[in-house]
């Protein structure tokens, strides 16, 4: 899980990508994000919500929702990041408010305006289709209200297992560093994201592992140890779980891939590389 700091509220830059049969993992920034699934199936989980999205369906996210994108079998898709200053009017409106609902049952005519979006275009098209798709998605919507001093919580234990998940990253450690009681704080996280706190840090020190296995040539021991686990053993239990194989057949299937296709294997998520239209104000 981490920030984009790219895509924090501040950025004028509509970012645009598409790809296929993508993953990523949980994750957060300061701007809207739309994204369609143009064919197949996609899991995409915003805050403590699945939502499996079919072709000719997408979710609006709104700024500072922790999600993520999983892809089982096969999918493609766009995605469309924009800052809250895009459409200030439905952002003001808004205001302090998370939708009920994120999914979006896409009307044809709507598609066909968002994937036609180029780089160059006009400010005044950029600005009316999503002006369109806020229409849409407000139609249908229903909201609840969210409090600013729950955000800061949710970024300041993101920021603090960031820097943490490699040494003591317990709940208690997390305590002492944000001024509130255990019990709260994990309360409070399985709320906002879904799953528990200790899940959270197992699969950001998992995640790290994986990098490390096939960009690394140090030892299974010494990268279990270097992540934060406790025990070779709590690694191995902790991998086979969330990757569906052990570390050793992780490693060697994806070495295997990167010399099969030419290119050295980096598996750590990176964000989007998107096509930037710059709106000048």
């Amino acid at each position: 899980m981490f920030y984009e700091k790219e895509n924090a509220a501040g950025n004028t830059t509509l970012n645009i990508k598409s790809d296929v049969n993508y993953c990523f993992p949980l994750h957060l920034h300061e701007s809207f994000e739309f994204i369609l699934i143009t064919s197949g199936q996609m899991e995409i989980r915003i805050e403590n919500t699945a939502y499996e999205v079919s072709q000719g369906q997408g979710v609006f996210i709104f700024p500072n929702q922790v999600h993520s994108l999983f892809t089982k079998d096969q999918s493609t898709h766009t995605l469309w990041i924009f800052s809250p200053s895009h459409i200030k009017a439905y952002a003001s409106q808004c205001q302090n408010l998370i939708p009920e609902c994120n999914r979006l049952d896409v009307p044809p005519y709507l598609r066909s305006l968002l994937l036609d979006l180029r780089p160059g275009d006009s400010h005044l098209k950029i600005k009316g289709t999503l002006y369109l798709l806020c229409h849409e998605f407000d139609r249908q919507a229903r909201y609840r209200k969210r409090t600013a001093e729950q955000d800061s919580l949710l970024l300041r234990i993101f920021h603090f297992v960031d820097e943490h998940f490699n040494a003591d990253c317990s709940i208690r450690a997390l305590s002492e560093e944000v001024a509130y009681h255990p019990v709260y704080l994990s309360r409070y996280f399985k709320e906002r994201v879904g799953f528990p706190f200790t899940e959270y840090v197992n699969r950001i020190r998992v995640d790290e592992s994986c990098y490390r296995l096939v960009n690394t040539q140090d030892s299974i021991t010494k990268i279990a140890l270097d992540c934060g686990f406790e025990s070779v053993r709590s690694f191995y239990r902790n991998f086979k779980t969330l990757i569906g194989q052990t570390a050793n057949e992780y490693r060697k299937q994806n070495h295997l891939q990167g010399a099969q296709d030419g290119y050295s294997v980096d598996p750590k998520p990176q964000p989007p590389e998107a096509e930037p239209i710059r709106l000048e104000f």
